[in-house]
């Protein structure tokens, strides 16, 4: 069945084109009724739906705009207008946003019928399609693989079989650009591929749901420094006119087809190297294969650990600045940099043992980290990972050197219980029975921050630990904590960590 939502201000009505048509007769379901456009759009988010029959003139959200947004959200919803105005301009602008039907009030029940039927046809076709193309998405990515041996099926790649030499690449699409991102860079590349060749016949794309697009090419009399020229400069076509930057892995040309797949495997062990080079870069397999030179990066542990015992934070988050600045050095292996993080995990881990930082202080164990390493896509991520786990395990070791006067006990005491209301220093020097500005003085001297920014920490160390061990919505999270405004959070979060919510969730799902 699908799903349908009805809008309209008058509930009269509403109830009237729930109850003249026989939704279940022609596979339909009403699963939502609103009253404006706002109230439509919050809806459609929580659930989204196949047809929408609106009205045009409502409050808050009118009709047009409404539709606007809901296809800025999916695509393909059909939508249906209802509306008391036989003007120009309205049937004009409906035109422009290609919906099924325009019907004047009062309803003709036949009519809005026949429109219904219409529009599940259309959906259908779409249905099939989409059906169609998982499909022989499917069995591409078997075949690339090596689990399809039938790869000779005329239909399945839209490349030439009797082509001189193919090739294969990968685009790997930052993580936080994702989304219509990602559409628009295929796009992007049939479009530059059309100025190159008049036409796509040589040319296969495919997204494989890790962050990658796929890029198969049959090729003619082109020699290899062409082929890498239309490579580099489809990544820079994508920048200019997508405003995204993509990581470029080019795999090693091949003489017959059926090869490819063995090209796609080295593709995919080389895409990796985003973590070393970054987005705006490229890796060739080929000239990466014949390279033999290689560049150790060092690291330090008794250094760092001094400086985290001493409670050194800068010290600290300067030295790995220092190691992490090595990363990017020519002839740096992806194994070399994975040996570095893990010795500093482990490092990170002995910290934990010798001063008895438990969970409840929100340190992560090795096996934590490590899972968040080996998915991370960029060592900018890699970098944050540890000068955040360093900076909270300074944190606590300085916390433990502390002594407080009651006071000021009671007042953190009662702010790491209660972070989530709404309170001031005012409201706490009423409560201990304090002066107000003295609380705040001997708050800064006791414990080295301000009220204000020691209750910022908190919230901001409480946000993290769900970011990273639930999958609570990031609003949520926000309100969870004891924040209303959600951007709000985010300036906080990204200020204190280096890193936005969103961004910092993101090396969870990978």
């Amino acid at each position: 069945m699908y799903k349908v939502m009805l809008v309209d201000d008058e509930k009269l009505i509403l109830n009237g084109i729930r109850q003249i048509i026989d939704w279940e007769k022609l596979g339909l379901e009403v699963v939502a009724m609103a009253t404006n456009g706002e109230e439509a759009i919050k809806a459609f988010k929580e659930e989204p739906v196949a047809i929408v029959i609106t009205d045009i003139n409502m409050p808050k959200v009118d009709g047009l705009t409404m539709i606007k947004e809901m296809k800025a959200i999916r695509e393909n919803v059909k939508f249906i207008i209802l509306s008391g105005h036989d003007e120009f301009k309205y049937a004009r602008e409906a035109i422009k946003l290609e919906v099924e039907g325009y019907i004047l009030k009062p309803i003709d029940e036949e009519e809005l019928e026949k429109i219904l039927e219409d529009t599940i046809k259309k959906l259908k076709v779409i249905d099939k399609h989409h059906s169609d193309f998982i499909d022989r998405h499917s069995k591409v990515f078997q075949f690339l693989r090596g689990e399809e041996s039938t790869v000779y099926n005329p239909g399945l790649l839209n490349i030439r079989y009797d082509a001189n030499y193919f090739t294969i690449a990968s685009l790997v699409i930052e993580a936080a650009q994702e989304g219509d991102k990602i559409s628009c860079c295929m796009k992007a590349i049939q479009e530059y591929n059309l100025n190159c060749f008049s036409k796509n016949d040589q040319l296969e794309i495919f997204y494989n749901m890790n962050h990658a697009i796929i890029l198969m090419n049959s090729w003619e009399n082109e020699t290899e420094e062409e082929i890498k020229s239309y490579y580099h400069k489809m990544q820079g076509y994508i920048k200019d006119y997508v405003g995204v930057y993509a990581f470029l892995t080019i795999g090693e040309g091949v003489n017959h087809i059926q090869d490819l797949a063995k090209s796609y495997r080295l593709v995919k062990q080389y895409e990796k190297y985003v973590v070393i080079k970054g987005y705006e870069s490229f890796i060739d397999v080929t000239q990466m294969a014949e390279s033999a030179e290689s560049y150790q990066i060092l690291l330090d542990a008794d250094r760092l650990y001094k400086y985290i015992i001493e409670g050194s934070e800068e010290k600290a988050q300067g030295y790995l600045e220092e190691v992490f600045n090595e990363v990017r050095k020519e002839g740096v292996t992806l194994e070399n940099v994975y040996q570095i993080v893990i010795r500093l995990a482990m490092l990170l881990q002995e910290v934990t043992s010798d001063f008895k930082l438990e969970k409840k202080h929100n340190i992560r164990g090795v096996s934590e980290l490590l899972g968040d390493i080996y998915t991370a896509h960029d060592f900018l991520i890699l970098k944050n990972i540890f000068i955040q786990e360093i900076s909270e395990m300074i944190h606590h070791i300085n916390a433990r050197e502390k002594r407080y006067t009651p006071v000021i006990e009671q007042v953190i005491s009662y702010i790491n219980e209660n972070y989530r209301e709404d309170m001031n220093l005012k409201t706490l020097a009423y409560k201990y029975n304090i002066n107000t500005s003295y609380l705040g003085q001997i708050f800064l001297k006791e414990v080295g921050c301000s009220f204000s920014q020691y209750l910022t920490n908190i919230k901001n160390s409480k946000a993290k630990e769900l970011i990273l061990t639930t999958n609570m919505r990031i609003n949520d999270i926000a309100k969870e904590i004891g924040y209303t405004d959600t951007s709000y959070f985010y300036r906080k979060f990204k200020k204190h960590y280096g890193v936005s919510p969103a961004t910092l969730r993101e090396i969870k799902k990978y």
